[in-house]
This record gives structure tokens, sequence and C-alpha cells, in this order.
């Protein structure tokens, strides 16, 4: 079993339809009802929330620490996810058909894997002179250990190869590996000390290079299983983009290069925080 934590950090009327969407598209994709789904968020968002799905608090995590940030959500909820695994799904995102059926067989056969990276489809939401809005195709994330490995490491060992394994090398040089929609095991993430919150926007790029830094294994799954929308205005990736400038941005990510040897979260100094 998988549970999927979709964490919320404010509920606007904007977000009715990427939350209804989120919702359906687990339902749909879930008729068996084997799996979870558990939106984090704190009281007064989960009301807002049940007003419009009317669903019920068995899909709630409900976090009133005052933290509310992404990672801080996903950090608080994992401790109360009573399955071995848990998938991180963005409220405006949607999962494909074969999300729970692929996740579930690469698990079984490989359940020495700590993180598994869907191949996910990138979208855009563009407006039309008739007001109408289309959601467009930009790119496919994710694919990248499968052309850095055979042509950039023709050292690495052929079950590497042939699985998607990402290693360390290959991550410290690609910044653009994208967990929404990841699969990460319960306990492995509980035992590295779950994530660093304080490196902002690289958070989840130090995890994966803390994982392989201390021999867990990641590895990219070549099958189409996830739609992330990007350029939402409003969202967090987005506005640290339309805040900070890339130089500001890469900074963050030369952090996570120096911090993910280490295994606790360390305060970094102001003069290194853009």
């Amino acid at each position: 079993m998988i549970t999927l934590l979709v964490p919320i950090h404010e509920y606007k009327e904007e977000y009715k339809e990427y939350i209804e969407k989120c919702h359906q598209s687990y339902k749909i994709n879930n008729p068996t009802a084997t799996q979870k789904l558990k939106f984090v968020c704190d009281d007064k968002v989960k009301s807002k929330i049940q007003g419009q799905l009317n669903n019920s608090d068995d899909e709630f995590i409900v976090n009133n620490t005052g933290k509310t940030g992404i990672f801080y959500q996903i950090n608080y909820a994992v401790d109360f996810v009573d399955s071995d695994y848990f998938g991180i799904y963005e409220f405006d995102d949607m999962i494909s058909d074969r999300y729970f059926s692929v996740a579930e067989r690469y698990i079984k056969q490989n359940p020495d894997v700590s993180l598994f990276l869907p191949l996910i489809g990138e979208v855009i939401r563009q407006e039309k002179e008739d007001g109408k809005n289309i959601e467009s195709f930009v790119r496919y994330a994710n694919e990248f250990p499968w052309f850095k490995g055979v042509i950039e490491y023709p050292d690495l060992p052929e079950s590497y190869k042939k699985l998607g394994v990402i290693t360390t090398k290959m991550a410290e040089g690609y910044e653009g590996i994208q967990l929404s929609g990841a699969i990460i095991k319960k306990e492995d993430f509980l035992e590295t000390k779950k994530l660093k919150t304080n490196l902002g926007i690289a958070t989840m790029y130090e995890y994966m290079l803390r994982l392989t830094f201390l021999d867990k294994k990641v590895i990219s799954i070549p099958k189409f299983m996830y739609i992330h929308r990007i350029a939402r205005e409003g969202s967090y990736f987005e506005n640290v983009k339309n805040t900070l400038t890339p130089e500001a941005i890469m900074k963050f990510f030369d952090l996570a290069r120096k911090e993910y040897v280490f295994e606790d979260e360390r305060e970094i100094e102001n003069n290194l925080i853009p």
C-alpha cells in the first residue's frame, strides 16, 4: 500500500479546480480503494476542503503546529503514515492510470530501493483568446538516468543502467530532478532523518543526494506515471523563481551539494543563504 501525501499551505478559491482534479485522479485510479490519500493541512484548510469535496476525516493529517511549508508538512505527516511507502502528490497535479500498478510492481521487484522517481509529464496552463484554458505539454522529467548512465558514465554497472539507478556523481551534476510524484520508503526516510527544511528550493535535491551518499538506492522508473503542472502562479516554486535571481537559486543547490554528507540538518550561516 502507498499513501499519497498532499501538502496544502493555504486554501484559495482559485485552488478549487486543482484540488478537485487532484482528488478525482486519485479516486478514479484507485478503484479497489487499496491505496490512501492524505491532505496535510491545518484545521482551517481542512474545513474548506471538506466543504468542497465532502470527504471523510480519514483523508486528512492535521498539522496545527504553525509550520505549514511543503517540506515541513511532509516531515510532519510521515510520522502518521501507516503504509510502508508514501508518495508526494502536489494538489495541482494528477496521477496517471498506471501510477499505483507500476509503483507496486517496482516496489515488489526492488524492495531494496529507497526512492522511486516516476517519469513525469510537465504541463503548463495557458489561456486562449476565447478565455478558455488549455494544458500544454512542455517536457518530460526524470528521464535523464537513462541517457546519462549510458552515455556519460560508461563504467556504470550494467545492472544499474538497466534499472535506472541514480548515483551521487550523476546527481551532483544535474539539478533538474523532479521529486513530485516520488515514491519513498518510509523506513529509510525516518532512518535518514527526513528532509532538511533549511535548504529552500534545493531541499528535495539534497535528500536525494544524501540517500545516494548513504548507499541507499534511488532509481528512475521509465514509465509515464505523473502529470506535474509547472509555472502555476502562486506556487512555492514559482514564487521562488520570481523573487530570487538564477544565481541566488543556484546558491541553494551549491549548499545542497555541501550539506548532503552530513546526516543531521545543520544551521546555515546567514551569509550563505540568498
